[in-house]
């Protein structure tokens, strides 16, 4: 175990010993420097263009030192322009503060003055001994505004109680027409089991425009009335019951909404045929006016005439027209 001991020391210390032995041969090893003269030979050698040529030389550093005049003169100038700014905004600063403090002075002086004031006008009106009003009328409907130091004592009167008596209505109130009868405002729901039908189109075609004019106001005016009704069973019948009688309405109101989409429709089948006829009328009236073996040109019409297909078909059945002919 010794003799094991003995032979890790020695293999340490041989080692160490190699190495330092190693680091001082490496360190006597001569090695190559560059060493300069001064630092013109260094700058010789680092510009060698500027060595042969000094004209050049001087006038980079004419150009060096105009640029860095330059520069300076742009600072200045800069710091001056920044040092009138400043001096401005204080300039500014300060009237703005002092017209501040003007302002607040004055707002003081005006509550002073006018607390004053009213101080002045409440210590009079304590001293002041209250006038006497005198005996008041009942009857005067004026009304007597108090002045200062006087105290008016003015009797109200009751007020008027609305009644249904104090409000009168005449028999021919427009109003009445919303109600099917003047005492009633509902009608029986079954009462609109036994009413008629809506109007038809083949029988709104025999009617005349004054008769299609006033059915149409008769369907507006039952319709209001259904509508009324309506709105006043909301208010008397409870709301799980109001769809149950509202479905006796859904007959009605469809029945005179067709009535007046019919009479709608008759009046633009009257309204499209007398389009049609207008057009007629006005070929006719055209053909009639040219002469036999005559040529048309289509941009060669005149304006109250329609130009169109069918019309142009019209003029070739004609025997007295030869040909319609295009500018094209």
């Amino acid at each position: 175990m010794l003799n094991m001991l003995q032979a890790r020391l020695l293999c340490k210390i041989t080692c160490s010993q190699v190495a330092a032995d190693a680091a001082v041969g490496v360190s006597s090893i001569p090695t190559a420097s560059r060493q300069f003269s001064s630092s013109a030979a260094f700058g010789a050698r680092r510009r060698p263009a500027d060595a042969g040529n000094d004209e050049i030389a001087a006038l980079i550093n004419a150009q060096r030192s105009t640029y860095r005049a330059q520069q300076r003169e742009k600072r200045q100038a800069r710091a001056a322009q920044t040092s009138e700014v400043k001096k401005e905004t204080e300039t500014l600063s300060d009237s703005r503060r002092q017209r501040t403090e003007d302002e607040e002075k004055r707002a003081e002086n005006r509550y002073l003055s006018n607390k004053a004031k009213f101080d002045a006008d409440y210590r009079r009106h304590l001293l002041s001994k209250p006038r006497s009003a005198g005996p008041v009328d009942e009857t005067v409907d004026v009304l007597v505004s108090s002045k200062k130091g006087e105290h008016v004592d003015l009797q109200p009167r009751p007020p008027i109680t609305p009644s249904p008596g104090s409000v009168v209505t005449p028999d021919d109130h427009p109003l009445w027409q919303f109600y099917r009868s003047k005492g009633t405002c509902l009608t029986h729901p079954q009462a609109y089991d036994h009413l008629g039908r809506s109007w038809e189109i083949p029988e709104l075609r025999r009617k005349g425009y004054e008769d299609l004019h006033v059915l149409w106001y008769v369907c507006l005016k039952e319709l209001n009335i259904l509508r009324t009704e309506m709105s006043a069973l909301r208010i008397v019948i409870r709301p799980n019951m109001i769809e149950n009688v509202a479905r006796k309405y859904d007959a009605p109101l469809k029945s005179v909404r067709r009535s007046m989409t019919n009479i709608r429709t008759v009046l633009l089948e009257r309204y499209y045929a007398w389009e049609n006829a207008t057009e007629d009328f006005d070929l006719d009236r055209f053909v009639e006016d040219l002469p036999a073996g005559a040529e048309i040109v289509r941009e060669e019409l005149p304006n109250g005439v329609k130009v169109t297909e069918k019309i142009v078909k019209k003029l070739k059945e004609k025997e007295e027209i030869v040909a319609v002919l295009s500018s094209a």
